[in-house]
């Protein structure tokens, strides 16, 4: 894709983000939105996050006071969202909205060729692990505090080097992916 128009797109995007919230005849508030992709994957996986915390503690409840765990009980993926959702609100306003050391689990990866964090214009991928494209100024931002695990690839695609993570307190992971030129014998 040429740059200029993912950056022109990645601009739309950020032009075009929104977040509605009303409180409906009913009483129920109701949310309706548009995130840029890499917004959209922290919020999914803090939900997973949120999801999973839910059902442990259920899970422990459960075991705690010797009910079985009925499927039929397990409430439908949308309400689990919603309730996903109200502990992340609770938790941001209980502990402080500094996210702090997330948990490796959660992580966003982004996937991007080196070549696209050195310069702008030059070719190769910038995409998230659901293979969702970001633009590559999206990446580079990212880059400036992200974890990061440097792959060099052969000519094949093969990966046939993995260096060792860089650690830092952030939800991002960027796999950074480079090319080996094997030298003519």
């Amino acid at each position: 894709m040429d740059r200029k128009v993912e950056v022109a797109e990645a601009k739309q995007q950020h032009v075009h983000r929104a977040l509605h919230v009303y409180q409906d005849e009913d009483g129920l508030v109701v949310f309706r939105g548009r995130l840029a992709p890499e917004v959209g994957a922290v919020l999914i996986q803090a939900l997973n996050a949120a999801r999973e915390a839910l059902y442990q503690q259920a899970r422990a409840t459960r075991a705690e006071t010797g009910l079985a765990i009925d499927s039929d009980e397990t409430p439908p993926i949308e309400q689990q969202q919603a309730d996903a959702l109200g502990l992340l609100a609770e938790t941001a306003l209980h502990h402080g909205i500094d996210p702090g050391a997330p948990g490796e689990r959660y992580q966003v990866v982004v996937h991007v060729d080196a070549a696209v964090l050195a310069d702008p214009d030059a070719p190769g991928q910038s995409v998230l692990e659901d293979g969702v494209r970001v633009s590559a100024e999206t990446s580079r931002r990212l880059a400036c505090d992200a974890s990061r695990v440097v792959m060099q690839h052969g000519r094949d695609g093969r990966v046939v080097e993995v260096a060792a993570r860089t650690r830092t307190d952030t939800f991002w992971t960027l796999l950074i992916r480079g090319i080996v030129r094997r030298r003519a014998a």
